[in-house]
């Protein structure tokens, strides 16, 4: 028997413990998944992600930078530092930990989704309903059982988790609660940018609270969030810092970038795709391609303003009769604005874990529908009607279930990922880039080389397909073929660095080596992209390897550090072309600058300050001898 203030507390709460319940049913298979697309390069290979806890190292860079050489556009420290806690627990070659973790905050995320709804709404079944379609909705496989989505997940509880502590104050008036609100709005920002966003449905859960009188005017309603607003611009300020911090980064290009009218037009496209996503769920698709629209006179760009507009209308005709809809729909449409590509950022332009966050308040939206049908019926037909709601509910959490089990093995490995992505749109030469480089890291050369081929047939202008055929080419010792694809690469798009670099190496390789072509390659690359510090610290690391043209890769090495003091390879490079010219202790203020600030090249440091200890005490020795 259970004590009696345990059943007390399930009874009160039951809600609360099936959501909770269905939601790990439903990701359960997620837990077996391995690494898959980005998590490699964020994760796995990342080392600031073995580097500990150091808040310098997540909160004084942008997202995961491998290197520190290249910027990633957003800055998210939260998520970076969870997956090092999970490294520090698990070990990086363990995503069991990983999963667990995703799968942990997701759960929390609908518990907080019922206690959230259930205050708003008073309804008990509404919150439900909402924390039960929210748990098993197969539109969230990509933010769950994909270990990056991570920052979809984290930001979605922290959001929900600020609005449920900003309404708990509403109710009680105690200032800690608001204050905590804030705070948790904070999280959701260190989590992710969309989070900007989150004044405008605090602001509207003004409405949810008397709005019938006087003093909740809104005048008031400002005054409420006048902690959130100052968490925000001081998160701002801060992540505006970071960027100046690494203005002298490469960036990474906008993949095939449609001017700004096309994608202002394409915006109420997006947003009836991705009503779409959650309205009529379908079996996992890791590939969206956002819409854009050339004209106004296009009817897909009507049809869809006019829906959009309509969806607007309805929004605000139930600010009065349904502030709870009214709140949710402003969370819907504030959340999305984010994701229509209308401000384009390298990376993915539309994908379902974008709509993760938006989904909380459609979840809301169609429970409280949901509930309001059914207790029409019940006034109409009596108990059969709670009979059937009842069936179709558990048919459709069952039949979402198995679409969302089957979405979960999509995100499984890279290998299963391009796969299904090449199922579905085998005229994508992106997948079939993917795929080759799932089978390279298989070994599986001739199944590499083939889709590598077949990217470049569906786009003979594909740039990375041409470096990723060369790289398994060099390997398998066909340096000419290899060549000749880097070259291309570079015909293609002068721009990719990772084409120079592959040449380069090629070159080195070579029997014998042909260090000066080795060298004109980066020299050309730099030419072409004179801005790109990778290029430049590759061409003065070859100089000092070299041992030529030390004073040209001082020049460069002195110029990165100058504009990107926190990027510590350079430092590297710069003691060591120090130490050739016999700038000793020049040479040595770089390397203890290294070891303080790099774990990864900290060894390397110390090796080069040993070495220079012993050509000293040499020097001394020559010197006695004399």
């Amino acid at each position: 028997m259970l004590p009696p203030f345990l059943v007390r507390f399930c009874r009160s709460n039951l809600e609360i413990i099936a959501a909770a319940i269905v939601s790990i049913a439903a990701f359960a298979n997620s837990l077996s998944n391995q690494f898959a697309w980005d998590d490699k390069q964020l994760i796995v290979i990342n080392p600031y992600i073995l580097d500990g806890f150091g808040l310098k190292y997540w909160f004084g860079r942008l997202y995961l930078s491998t290197d520190n050489l290249v910027s990633s556009h957003f800055y998210r420290p939260l998520p970076g530092l969870t997956f090092s806690l999970d490294a520090y627990k698990w070990g990086i070659d363990r995503p069991f930990g990983f999963h667990l973790t995703n799968l942990i905050i997701f759960t929390l995320s609908c518990i907080v989704l019922c206690l959230l709804v259930r205050r708003l709404t008073g309804n008990r079944l509404v919150a439900a309903a909402a924390g039960l379609i929210f748990a098993v909705h197969p539109v969230h496989s990509e933010a769950v059982a994909w270990v990056s989505g991570r920052t979809d997940l984290l930001c979605g509880l922290f959001m929900m988790l600020s609005v449920l502590l900003f309404v708990y104050w509403a109710d009680t008036g105690k200032n800690l609660l608001r204050y905590l609100s804030a705070a948790a709005l904070a999280l959701a920002l260190l989590s992710k940018e969309v989070a900007v966003v989150g004044l405008i449905f605090l602001l509207a859960a003004g409405y949810l609270k008397k709005p019938a009188e006087k003093r909740w005017k809104f005048s008031t309603r400002l005054l409420w969030i006048v902690p959130h607003a100052a968490v925000t611009a001081g998160y701002l300020v801060l992540r505006q810092i970071v960027i100046n911090k690494s203005a002298g980064l490469a960036t990474a290009p906008v993949t095939d970038p449609a001017p700004f009218a096309e994608r202002l037009m394409g915006a109420p496209v997006n947003i009836v795709r991705y009503i779409k996503m959650l309205v009529v769920p379908e079996s996992c698709d890791p590939y969206y391609a956002a819409s854009t629209v050339a004209s106004p006179a296009d009817l897909r760009f009507i049809a869809s303003l006019a829906a959009v507009v309509l969806m607007i209308v309805v929004l605000i005709w139930f600010r009065r009769r349904s502030p709870v809809v009214f709140w949710s729909g402003c969370w819907f449409f504030a959340t999305l604005l984010p994701a229509l590509n209308i401000v384009q950022m390298p990376g993915t332009t539309m994908a379902e874990r974008l709509v993760y966050i938006p989904s909380i308040g459609a979840a809301a939206i169609a429970a409280m529908m949901g509930v309001w049908l059914w207790r029409k019926a019940y006034d109409r037909i009596g108990w059969p009607a709670s009979a059937v709601c009842a069936v179709v509910l558990l048919a459709l959490i069952v039949s979402m279930t198995g679409i969302t089990w089957k979405g979960n093995k999509v995100w499984s490995e890279d290998y299963t990922l391009w796969q299904e992505i090449i199922r579905r749109h085998p005229e994508v030469a992106y997948a079939h880039n993917g795929l080759g480089s799932a089978y390279a890291e298989r070994a599986l050369t001739l199944e590499a080389i083939e889709e590598f081929r077949e990217a470049l047939r569906l786009r003979p202008n594909f740039a990375s397909a041409h470096i990723n055929l060369a790289n398994v080419l060099a390997n398998e010792g066909r340096m000419d073929e290899a060549q000749v694809e880097f070259e291309n690469a570079i015909k293609d798009d002068s721009k990719v660095t990772a084409a120079y670099i592959g040449l380069s190496q090629v070159h080195l390789i070579a029997n014998p080596p042909r260090t000066a072509e080795a060298i004109k390659a980066l020299e050309d690359g730099h030419k072409a992209i004179p801005k790109n510090p990778v290029l430049a610290v590759k061409l003065a690391e070859l100089y000092v390897a070299e041992e030529v043209k030390l004073d040209r890769a001082v020049e460069l090495l002195e110029n990165l550090v100058k504009n990107s003091p926190d990027a510590e390879l350079p430092h590297l490079v710069l003691g060591k072309a120090y130490a050739r010219l016999g700038r000793k202790e020049e040479a040595r203020e770089q390397f203890e600058w290294v070891i303080e600030n790099s774990r990864a090249l900290e060894p390397e440091a110390r090796g080069e300050i040993i070495e220079l200890d012993r050509g000293e005490r040499s020097g001394v020795m020559g010197q006695g001898l004399d």
